[in-house]
């Protein structure tokens, strides 16, 4: 299939290019990308390790769409279900 965007630089600003699925949150275990954005199916509390290296834990509504990017989804201290990630 022809895509006439092929050759552009995807950007931040640019719409999503692909999805890493259903995340599994874990205390060690990286994505395999880092995200450009998050959902939530489940309202509760996220805990991330931004791409910067940080860790905070940030509360979430259910079906919300997060500009996030980050590296890990931690386990200790996630109560949100449903969380899928994208780039």
């Amino acid at each position: 299939m022809a895509d006439v965007f092929g050759n552009h630089s995807a950007g931040l600003t640019s719409p999503l290019i692909g999805a890493l699925g259903a995340i599994t949150p874990h205390d060690v275990t990286l994505l395999s990308q880092v995200t450009r954005e998050i959902y939530v199916a489940g309202a509760g509390n996220v805990s991330v390790l931004w791409a910067d290296g940080t860790t905070t834990v940030e509360p979430v509504g259910a079906g919300e769409r997060r500009p996030w990017r980050v590296q890990r989804v931690n386990s200790t201290s996630t109560t949100a279900t449903g969380i899928r990630g994208f780039y």
